[in-house]
């Protein structure tokens, strides 16, 4: 089992698996051929075909069916290539996986009578990325393959959070005692030198677009360069303080990728008194906003993310953040997308249960860790979606694989993907079924939303529960032997008292 946070650079990705079993055996295939499914040899790696490149270590599962069916292990050598026994030699090295696969099919198709071509990826080996420009320490980083950008760059030292805190805030950016800082909204990064894009980490994080923040690989080159003009963002927005800008762009452009409201009637003030209306260049000093109606924003709540018409809702009556997202046009891709929700009041994440007081199940100490992991590779946490809302909450709606905690006496303790009306006995088996001294009777539910812990029943579990299996406790032979001898000793002892009793 693919556990969510051991691979999380790798969740967001498309799997692209073999076919099923019953649907090869309904092909024109001979037993012989489906014995080469093997099992437990299957691939566990998700790849997607038009993004993941392959380097050297690298090791695929080749099999075809049909007159000569096959099944072959292959590796990319030293030199960047693959070798096909009998069949020839195809580069590999910085090739995305789809263009090999469909070199490898071709190439069998000439030379064999296959009916059926799959290959996979069984192993990938850490992606060598060269990252370079304004940052401290330059070089080629070893990152797992698939690496999000923004961790690419916390892995070279870069704080993006500290950086979007200073723009904000107003803190000097630049002065001759310090050194310059990156830019978060123009990052260059070269895809294994066959094509370039420029990314807004900014974008990234106001607006949670995984677009914008790629997963990277092999070969990619990622380039800072210096910050650019920053212009200081006031009134009635959602996001005051300074705020990197991209010359030539338009206001709305601008106040789309930082997460405000690009329909917004603003007034740019400029150092030049030619400055266009619409166009941002490095004259620009202050974007200002009208002020908010206070009573508007005394009644409604704010929507963000995945949504199809994200803005400010009123507040009829106690709804909730499902209701509120429900009005802003659903979650885009349907409520089972891979899509949490946040609550942001004033300035606080809430929590789960966090309004209903102390959660018993997070009194565990193997809870706690499971979970606070989870957690610090999210932006705040969800939440219960029917978690009543106040005035002036900000529901928060972005894309994160939810997840199942699985811990106590199973196999593989660990995050599970959460899976649609799916019970106790579907996680335990997803994390390696029960271990040698499992207590079944006794595994705990916590559900860390409503706060409430159950025992003993199999019911359905939802998003960001967590399972334990306590471990049975039963008397050794020793310590029988013990309680009897303790027993007896006890008996003698008050045998002898009644004696003596009666004697006197």
């Amino acid at each position: 089992m693919t556990k969510p946070i051991q691979l999380a650079v790798l969740l967001a990705l498309t799997a692209t698996g073999a076919q099923p079993l019953e649907q090869m055996k309904s092909s024109s295939m001979t037993a012989s051929s489906i014995n080469l499914l093997r099992k437990a040899d299957l691939p566990i790696i998700p790849v997607p075909d038009s993004a993941f490149r392959l380097s050297t270590g690298d090791q695929l599962r080749l099999r075809w069916w049909g007159i000569g069916s096959q099944d072959i292990d292959l590796v990319v050598d030293t030199r960047g290539d693959i070798i096909l026994p009998d069949i020839g030699r195809i580069p590999a090295r910085g090739t995305i996986f789809r263009t090999l696969r469909d070199s490898i099919e071709t190439l069998i198709r000439k030379r064999t009578r296959a009916t059926l071509i799959d290959l996979q990826i069984i192993k990938i080996v850490p992606a060598q990325i060269q990252i370079v420009g304004i940052l401290k320490y330059p070089g080629i980083y070893e990152l797992p393959a698939g690496t999000r950008l923004s961790n690419a760059l916390a892995s070279a030292g870069i704080d993006i959070g500290d950086l979007i805190y200073q723009l904000e805030s107003g803190t000097p950016m630049w002065t001759p005692l310090k050194s310059q800082e990156p830019s978060l909204r123009r990052i260059l990064v070269l895809h294994g030198g066959h094509d370039s894009a420029w990314y807004d980490l900014i974008s990234s994080k106001r607006n949670s677009d995984p677009s914008q923040d790629p997963p990277v690989f092999f070969g990619d080159r990622i380039i800072l360069l210096p910050r650019g003009k920053v212009v200081q963002i006031s009134g009635g927005t959602n996001f005051p303080g300074g705020m990197e800008i991209v010359e030539g762009e338009s206001i709305q452009h601008l106040l789309r990728a930082i997460g405000e409201d690009s329909s917004a009637t603003v007034r740019i003030e400029s150092n030049s008194s030619n400055q266009p209306t619409n166009v941002l260049d490095s004259q620009t000093a202050i974007i200002r906003f009208p002020p908010k109606n206070p009573l508007l924003k005394m009644n409604c709540a704010w929507v963000f993310g995945n949504v199809r018409a994200p803005g400010a809702y009123t507040l009829n009556g106690k709804m909730t953040a499902e209701q509120i997202i429900s009005a802003a046009g659903g979650i885009i891709g349907g409520s089972d997308s891979g899509v949490v929700v946040s609550i942001k009041r004033d300035w606080t994440w809430l929590t789960p249960a966090r309004d209903r007081g102390s959660v018993d199940a997070t009194q565990y100490p193997e809870i706690k860790a499971a979970m606070f992991s989870y957690l610090t590779q999210t932006r705040g946490t969800y939440v219960d979606t029917k978690t009543p809302l106040l005035p002036g909450d900000t529901v928060l709606a972005y894309p994160l694989e939810p997840v199942v905690w699985v811990g106590g006496e199973v196999r593989n303790p660990g995050f599970v993907t959460w899976k649609k009306n799916q019970t106790i006995d579907f996680y335990i088996s997803e994390a390696g079924g029960y271990s040698n001294r499992p207590w079944i009777s006794r595994t705990k539910l916590f559900d860390l939303q409503s706060g409430q812990a159950r025992v003993g029943e199999n019911q359905i579990v939802r998003p960001g529960s967590a399972i334990i299996v306590p471990e049975k406790r039963f008397i050794t032979t020793e310590q029988w032997v013990g309680i009897v001898v303790s027993i007896g000793s006890f008996a003698l002892t008050a045998t002898a008292l009644v004696i003596t009793l009666s004697k006197n």
